[in-house]
């Protein structure tokens, strides 16, 4: 039991310390804007380098399961259609698009890689990576497709448009971009030099902190005394709800060790911060996309220290 809460609290602890270093440091001593460019530098650069570094790095041998990467493209549209349909039937329109987003769209690129190595161990790192580009691929389209869905008619943009800027997302995001090219690395066993290799991993380095600062840095201006109810239930879904019904199926399929791993990381993940970005330039609920983003992020670390502990006491993972 105890050695079970150890393991539980290690892999919670630096996101929990990290998020709540974030927040002092926004309300004390740095601006906003300096977390707005942490996040661009991120996400376009540090991130992918983070991917690319950790692949070439990696054994051929030791990539995840295939299987349990398509149970996680299943889990994402099966989880994306459920949320719709109960959307549908007890959200309001205005409400809705960010009501679904909020609710499956995971932050799965940042906190999975911290969660990764303590969870997973060494090859934890690896087995993220190689599941980043089908999970980002998928959560972009499905998010595309119900903020333009849900977008008021006179706002909303020709098919031909919308299928247009999604292809454009996918090719042009660093992550993908990132993994792409550690694959000729990967499968010709290509060496960096020295040099190269060392500063990658200066840069590689800043990612994870950098990302969980940004994270704690949330802008909370104009949420006091107007929690949305739906917000409430978005995140009891996204942080409760999925992660139970993921890990569940997960188990009864056979998954264990790294690959169920990857399915409770997948599900335990706290909204992703794109989603409040996306909401309000697709003209949807803005707040309500914040306040889910806020307390999911808020939230998760209790919610991954049950699942994580719970599945240790098993002896799953």
């Amino acid at each position: 039991m105890i050695e079970c809460f150890i393991y539980s609290f290690r892999a919670v602890a630096p996101i929990l310390l990290m998020i709540l270093l974030g927040n002092l440091l926004s309300r004390k001593f740095l601006p906003q804007s300096f977390f707005d460019q942490s996040d661009k530098l991120v996400f376009k650069i540090a991130l992918p380098i983070f991917l690319f570094c950790k692949l070439v790095e990696s054994d051929l041998s030791h990539l995840p399961d295939p299987r349990a990467i398509i149970f996680c493209v299943i889990a994402i549209i099966s989880a994306f259609i459920l949320i719709s349909l109960g959307a549908y039937l007890f959200i309001a329109p205005d409400k809705r698009g960010s009501f679904v987003h909020g609710s499956f769209r995971a932050n799965f690129s940042i906190v999975g890689f911290v969660l990764a190595e303590t969870i997973l161990g060494k090859t934890g790192a690896t087995v993220i990576a190689c599941a980043t580009p089908f999970v980002i691929i998928t959560s972009n389209i499905l998010a595309v497709t119900t903020l333009t869905v849900n977008m008021p008619r006179e706002k909303r943009m020709p098919f031909g448009k919308i299928i247009i800027d999604i292809l454009k997302n996918i090719v042009t995001n660093p992550l993908i971009i990132g993994v792409a090219a550690a694959i000729p690395f990967m499968v010709f066993k290509i060496k960096l030099p020295g040099i190269a290799s060392d500063s990658l991993d200066y840069i590689k380095n800043i990612a994870t902190p950098l990302a969980l600062l940004s994270l704690g840095a949330i802008d909370t201006s104009g949420e006091k005394g107007t929690i949305m109810p739906e917000a409430i239930v978005a995140t009891a879904i996204k942080l409760i709800v999925l992660p139970s019904l993921f890990i569940v199926s997960a188990v009864l399929l056979g998954f264990r060790g790294e690959s169920l791993g990857l399915v409770m990381i997948l599900g335990t993940s706290p909204t992703a911060a794109t989603s409040y970005i996306m909401s309000k330039s697709m003209h949807s609920n803005a707040r309500l996309a914040k306040q889910i983003v806020l307390f999911t992020t808020l939230l998760c670390s209790l919610t991954i220290f049950i699942f994580a502990f719970i599945l240790k006491y098993l002896k799953l993972i």
